[in-house]
């Protein structure tokens, strides 16, 4: 797992996108893209303390998911917090 990780890493540190990484990885891991975008996103967030957006987040697992994600829009949400990945609304 932790050569994974630091491929992730060093695919980051390259400025790529979530979406690119997530699809790479599902490719050389063979896991679903699903889980490859969750992979990423959980390791960024918690190991190395980058923070998303909600419209970030959002876009790349729209990006990646298409139909499958847009009948159930809090889905996306819901695995990534499985993860240890949640994503809190600023109150004003």
């Amino acid at each position: 797992m932790e050569e994974l990780e630091k491929w992730v890493w060093k695919k980051w540190k390259q400025k790529w996108k979530l979406v690119r990484i997530a699809r790479e990885l599902s490719e050389k891991t063979k896991w679903s893209i699903y889980y490859s975008l969750c992979f990423v996103v959980d390791f960024l967030h918690n190991e190395k303390g980058i923070g998303f957006s909600r419209k970030q987040l959002r876009y790349a697992f729209n990006k990646l998911l298409n139909d499958k994600i847009s009948n159930h829009p809090e889905q996306w949400r819901f695995l990534l917090s499985l993860g240890g990945y949640t994503y809190k609304k600023k109150s004003s």
